[in-house]
């Protein structure tokens, strides 16, 4: 139930459905993208904000909890995935400072459920007191884990748990994932 002072604050229509969106509260920016295009909207701004044209399309959307100008966005590739931006050197007008990711064997590389739903998206997590980024891949079923601050060697491949994953999150030396009906914890030693 909502109070009789609630009203909508602004409202957009834009060209492109929104697939993802991300909020920092250091900063007050709402980063969110629909197809190829990525806005950033300052709160505190009046205007309505322009889309930039990415030349990937962002499957999801990462601020890193304590410096908000690096952004890390996952897009659609067959080798990397995950894009690193600092918008304190460039926009998104610019390539991504770094580019990460892992490809899937042949396979694996369909990505569709049991039932032969296609999979709409996978979601990494950044560690924030590390420069840590863990993503699973939904077809092998495998999570990687970077230090994006030397992304030439991966840090670590936690093999396959029972069900692609979906989802993952990384907390100091606990890497969680999920998918379909399982959850898997893994302890990096």
């Amino acid at each position: 139930m909502t109070g009789s002072s609630d009203r909508v604050w602004e409202s957009y229509y834009l060209l492109r459905s929104i697939r993802c969106v991300a909020y920092s509260h250091a900063s007050q920016q709402v980063l969110f993208a629909g197809s190829r295009s990525i806005y950033n909207r300052n709160l505190f701004e009046t205007r309505k904000p322009e889309g930039v044209l990415l030349s990937l399309e962002p499957q999801q959307i990462h601020v890193h909890p304590a410096n908000p100008s690096v952004v890390i966005l996952e897009v659609k590739h067959l080798d990397r995935q995950v894009q690193v931006y600092d918008l304190r050197r460039s926009s998104f007008n610019a390539r991504p400072s770094l580019e990460f990711g892992h490809r899937e064997s042949r396979r694996h590389a369909g990505q569709h459920t049991k039932r032969g739903e296609e999979v709409q998206f996978t979601k990494g997590h950044i560690d924030g007191e590390r420069s840590l980024f863990a993503r699973g891949y939904y077809g092998d079923g495998t999570v990687h884990l970077w230090d994006y601050r030397n992304i030439k060697k991966e840090l670590k491949q936690f093999e396959r748990q029972r069900e692609p994953v979906t989802h993952t999150v990384v907390s100091g030396d606990t890497l969680i994932a999920y998918g379909g009906y399982h959850v898997t914890f893994w302890k990096r030693a």
